[in-house]
């Protein structure tokens, strides 16, 4: 298992990217769309037959490209591609879904718990 407790913030691209792409190519694409994985960003790739998905990550030793093909079906969400790079932040408990198969949608999320005096 990868630990990704060193990763600042989880995006997942919502555009198309070429699969075929290794650490080179992906890394060229986190930094075409604003973000770092160097800096702690993780970034998820996801492919437009819904049935695979890379993830690049970097840690204190170098560069970490993790890929997933499904066998049994794929992403049912609709995921809309857009041809301009952009992105969409989610949580690390999202990102531990999506690698899982799991699928969510957040049609809202609950403000943070604050103390008041």
């Amino acid at each position: 298992m990868i630990d990704f407790s060193r990763a600042k913030q989880v995006f997942l691209a919502t555009y198309r990217v070429d699969f075929r792409k290794g650490f080179d190519g992906l890394l060229a694409e986190a930094y075409r769309m604003g973000l770092d994985p160097v800096d702690g960003d993780v970034v998820m790739f996801i492919s437009r037959c819904r049935h695979k998905l890379k993830i690049i990550y970097c840690d204190h030793n170098g560069i970490w490209v993790l890929g997933k093909r499904f066998h049994r079906g794929g992403f049912r969400h609709r995921f809309k591609f857009l041809d301009d790079p952009s992105q969409t932040a989610i949580t690390p408990a999202g990102l531990q879904m999506l690698t899982s198969g799991i699928e969510f949608e957040v049609s809202h999320k609950i403000p943070s718990w604050t103390k008041t005096s």
